[in-house]
């Protein structure tokens, strides 16, 4: 994450090598999706950092510097959930698993490490049970964790079995977590809840929000399946 002069946040799977300076026109070049946040959940993505900053230095920052004044900017409501299971018991495992369970048409998934828990595929499956189609991007023969698309089989097949369409991103490694319910709530930049530790660092910002720009992310989604390739059962 990111907070510039307390005002502006982004956040997102984006890191610091070379892999994010282009824009997925390559192998080289991997597929990320990020997010620029605007108005009160910029405090919130600060309160994150402050966290991580008081366990290293041992003190808070305040003051105007970093929590200047915050209206509302534009018209989406935006919350962020912060993920820490040692502080919060699994609050980030939780909100997700209400998200599915409240779906009534649609849900879709991108996410580059795609281990769900037991809990969390039992709720896909219910889900398409009572009619909610679901979609499932996950990477394709690019990838950094090739142990994930072993790992999973099992789990793909089930949900395939249970109605679900997956597809794999062909032209480089997608990077990217999202998940969109109803077309109408956007989950974004999440670990997604596996059935040990999160695949990246619990102390990580996560976040649930209904983005400003849900249309256009909603968008993108059928863009990308000209890059897709469809899966009618997981690779051996």
């Amino acid at each position: 994450m990111l907070v510039v002069d307390g005002r502006t946040g982004y956040t997102g799977g984006t890191g610091w090598t070379q892999v994010w300076i282009g824009h997925a026109q390559s192998p080289k070049y991997w597929r990320e999706t990020q997010y620029e946040l605007h108005g009160p959940v910029v405090g919130q993505l600060q309160d994150n950092f402050n966290d991580n900053w008081e366990e290293l230095r041992g003190c808070r920052l305040s003051g105007p510097d970093y929590y200047p004044p915050l209206l509302p900017t534009g018209t989406q409501a935006a919350q962020m959930v912060l993920g820490s299971p040692e502080k919060m018991e699994d609050t980030l495992g939780s909100s997700m698993l209400l998200a599915i369970r409240s779906a009534r048409r649609s849900i879709h998934i991108a996410h580059a490490y795609f281990l769900p828990s037991r809990d969390f595929t039992e709720a896909l499956v219910e889900a398409m049970h009572r009619g909610v189609h679901v979609e499932i991007m996950v990477p394709g023969p690019h990838t950094d964790a090739p142990v994930v698309r072993s790992t999973t089989i099992r789990t793909l097949r089930r949900l395939i079995s249970a109605g679900a369409e997956l597809y794999e991103f062909q032209p480089t490694m997608m990077h990217g977590k999202l998940m969109v319910i109803d077309g109408h709530l956007t989950v974004a930049d999440t670990v997604m809840r596996t059935s040990t530790a999160s695949i990246n660092c619990s102390k990580l910002p996560s976040a649930t929000t209904a983005m400003k720009s849900k249309a256009r992310r909603l968008g993108p989604w059928s863009a990308w399946k000209a890059n897709l390739r469809a899966v009618s059962s997981p690779p051996p």
